[in-house]
């Protein structure tokens, strides 16, 4: 941990010095974009032209403040629009070397017009992270994702399609691995499968799904939302003498707004699913015999997610979220031909006193986030984030003295009777990006630690299986299984990835990225992980000159990529 903690106080030191790179003969331009009313106008668009046909554009903060920064001196002309809002232009601003212009912008409301435009829907475009398979979610798109969390990462999943590799697709919250699937209400955009041979990943793009959360804002706004599911209009299931029972309830609710205006906004999200649904049985306990029954499992889970946006100067952008999730799940382990307690069975010698195979689940995860965002200048930007990630899950068998396997008939008794995992994982990353001309340039560094104690007693107390229901009651079974020794595990793994990649614009039509990677990881000898990457896209189609809309894309890629070992 020594080791780890100097990398990280390192990396945030290099990540603050890189400031002093700005230029102190260039100009800036800074203001605030504000409504008829005085308020601010976030989201605006303020476009400068310069001298040599040089452009520069700056989006407006939730405090409708903007700076454009790294101006040459001359005379430049301003454009500010937003939606709802007419244009503003103003021209003749004249620019002196290594002066701070201010230029304050109030807008006055559009007049109301009807236009019908007909266009094509879709466009294909030349950027890397918008190939064909690639897909962005946000705004009205996310309405269409269920509310439960469970199956809102299967269905994520699901889009994302297969993964290239044996450890199944990836999830990244806000740009960091191991994290737990934030609630719907508190995301603001998925992306799917963006990029598949950029180096800044460590695997192929296919499968990998890149999740972002709402920041707060300087208005306070909020929602309230609650579900309810009943098995009153389900239909009677066959294979249960009485109907199964189920009932859900979900509640979710979100607040956000300033804590100091033009400085510090907060965003909180809450919610709390309490589901009941049933386990069906169908086992046989003699020839002729079955049984069939339904088992209600009860099943919690409460979450809890703050988080706090700070801007600490007017480069400098400060963001902390904390994540709370709590669930409990009781009944797990009946279904099917495991039987609850109570079931009374035929006579042998190895009839336990209690016959239930349920064992009960809980767990509990937290994570903290912090993220230093810092714009050195109008081409320069660099992130520094870190995570810790706590999560503790327990397994408790109901009945862990003996379990029983008939096959085709029944099962009996836990297999266990306490289990659980313990892990504590930790990242740092540093991520510089960079726009010179028609080149995109993105390096930096992750490393990770994981710390992993894990106790298992799966069939520490034995396991007797029979071939038939006729060798149970005889008492011959034909298998028994028994493990032993020590059931601990407490292990740790160490692993960095550094990288490179630019993205260049050979020409209108073409773009070319071109990047690598170096893996490697604790725990095994092999330190030559070198991940070479490259990508091409030629677009084909009529146009002409830069603003071309090509109507078909080629693309090809070629690259190498490292499965790291599991802990």
């Amino acid at each position: 941990m020594t080791r780890f903690f100097q990398v990280v106080i390192l990396c945030f030191a290099l990540g603050l010095s890189v400031a002093s790179l700005s230029a102190q003969t260039l100009g800036s331009v800074h203001g605030t974009v504000l409504d008829p009313s005085g308020a601010a106008v976030p989201n605006a668009s303020v476009t400068l032209t310069g001298p040599n046909a040089v452009v520069k554009v700056a989006q407006t903060d939730s405090s409708g403040a903007y700076t454009i920064s790294g101006l040459t001196p001359g005379k430049y002309s301003a454009r500010v629009s937003a939606a709802g809002f007419g244009l503003v232009e103003r021209k003749d601003l004249d620019l002196s070397a290594g002066r701070s212009m201010a230029m304050d912008v109030h807008l006055s409301i559009a007049t109301e017009t009807q236009e019908v435009t007909v266009a094509d829907v879709q466009r294909v475009e030349l950027d890397p992270t918008q190939n064909a398979s690639a897909l962005v979610l946000k705004e009205g798109d996310l309405d269409m994702l269920p509310d439960d969390p469970d199956d809102l990462q299967a269905d994520l999943l699901a889009l994302a399609g297969p993964s290239a590799g044996p450890n199944g697709g990836q999830m990244y919250i806000d740009g960091f691995t191991n994290g737990q699937l934030p609630p719907k209400e508190s995301i603001r955009e998925i992306r799917i499968n963006s990029n598949p041979f950029s180096s800044e990943f460590d695997a192929p793009g296919y499968g990998r799904v890149e999740i972002l959360t709402k920041p707060g804002s300087d208005k306070v706004h909020g929602a309230l939302q609650f579900n309810y599911g009943n098995s009153l209009f389900d239909a009677r299931n066959p294979y249960s003498p009485q109907k199964p029972y189920y009932d859900t309830k979900n509640i979710n609710a979100n607040l956000g707004g300033p804590i100091v205006k033009n400085k510090m906004s907060y965003f909180v999200d809450f919610g709390r699913r309490d589901m009941r649904d049933s386990d069906l049985i169908n086992a046989q306990l003699a020839p002729g015999t079955n049984y069939a029954s339904s088992v209600i499992a009860p099943n919690t889970r409460t979450n809890l997610s703050p988080r706090i946006d700070y801007q600490l100067t007017p480069k400098i952008t400060l963001q902390g979220r904390y994540s709370w999730i709590h669930q409990t799940q009781d009944n797990l382990g009946i279904g099917g031909t495991n039987l609850p307690s109570g079931v009374v069975l035929p006579a042998s010698i190895f009839t336990p006193s209690n016959t239930s195979t349920a064992y009960a689940q809980s767990s509990n995860n937290q994570t903290f986030q912090l993220t230093e965002t810092q714009v050195v200048n109008s081409k320069t930007i660099n992130e520094t984030r870190f995570q810790y990630a706590r999560q503790r899950q327990n397994q408790t068998g109901a009945n862990p003295i003996l379990n029983i396997q008939v096959n085709s008939a029944f099962s009996i008794g836990s297999n266990f009777p306490l289990q659980y995992t313990n892990q504590d994982n930790f990242e740092l990353q540093n991520y510089t990006s960079i726009v010179h001309g028609a080149q995109f340039f993105k390096f930096g560094a992750r490393i990770r630690e994981a710390q992993d104690a894990s106790y298992y007693t799966t069939n520490f107390t034995g396991q007797y299986v029979f071939d038939s229901l006729a060798a149970y009651q005889a008492g011959t079974p034909t298998q028994y299984i028994i493990a032993g020794g020590n059931p601990l595990q407490d292990v740790k793994r160490f692993d960095g990835g550094l990288f490179f990649q630019d993205d260049w614009k050979v020409k209108p039509s073409i773009t070319l990225s071109l990047g690598g990677r170096y893996e490697f990881q604790q725990n095994i000898s092999d330190y030559s992980n070198f991940a070479p990457r490259i990508g091409i896209a030629w677009g084909i189609g009529p146009g002409q000159g830069r603003l071309r809309t090509p109507k078909t894309v080629i693309r090809a890629g070629y690259g190498w990529f490292y499965t790291r070992l599991p802990i």
